[in-house]
């Protein structure tokens, strides 16, 4: 989650088999988040790359989101977040991956 005031969350779900595989339903989770906070949503090929931990994945991707966000100034867009942490995979993540991120706020 980022949040107007530049701060990020990183928000731990369970895990479970990648969607449309066959077996048990995923877990639900709720998550409340305010009108001044963009959820983002990513696969892991956004952080992920070989001989680097996941947690150093997110780590940089974070740092990039914050940096990116805060040099502009203004409020933050969906549409920001998505394109800084797309930005940050192309640069950072094994592009052999499937890197998809959607970004969520409510209105």
């Amino acid at each position: 989650m980022v949040s107007d005031d530049l701060t990020s969350e990183w928000l731990t779900v369970p895990s479970g088999p990648p969607v449309g595989v066959s077996g048990d339903r995923p877990e639900s989770v709720v998550v409340a988040f305010g009108i001044d906070e963009i959820m983002l949503c990513f696969t892991d090929g956004v952080i992920e790359r070989p001989g680097v931990t996941l947690d150093d994945g997110v780590a940089h991707l974070a740092a990039r989101l914050l940096g990116r966000l805060g040099a502009d100034q203004v409020s933050t867009t969906t549409t920001e977040v998505v394109e800084a942490a797309m930005d940050a995979a192309v640069e950072f993540a094994d592009r052999r991956d499937d890197a998809v991120a959607v970004a969520l706020r409510l209105t």
